[in-house]
């Protein structure tokens, strides 16, 4: 099975988020090379360094100019919990 190790970015930052294999399978579409998406996990700390377990992602509009952060939905948040 395969796993991916990423670098998000904004306009400040970066950081390393890790994409088990069931997450990768599901969200593989999603992830891909300068598209802008909406990440869940939870924060892990690898060889001392800040990294993201990812739990989901949702892709974004590119012409939303929204301020309130997108959702995952609450049945899919669920789901996720259900499988810890």
């Amino acid at each position: 099975d395969h796993m991916a190790f990423l670098k998000v970015a904004d306009f400040g930052d970066s950081i390393e988020v890790v994409v088990f294999p069931k997450t990768l399978i599901e969200y593989k579409a999603l992830i891909q090379p300068d598209k802008c998406v909406a990440l869940r996990g939870r924060l892990s700390f690898r060889q001392g360094e800040p990294s993201i377990v990812a739990e989901a992602f949702k892709e974004l509009a590119m012409q939303s100019h929204s301020t309130t952060p997108p959702s995952i939905p609450r049945e899919k948040e669920e789901s996720l919990e259900s499988e810890r």
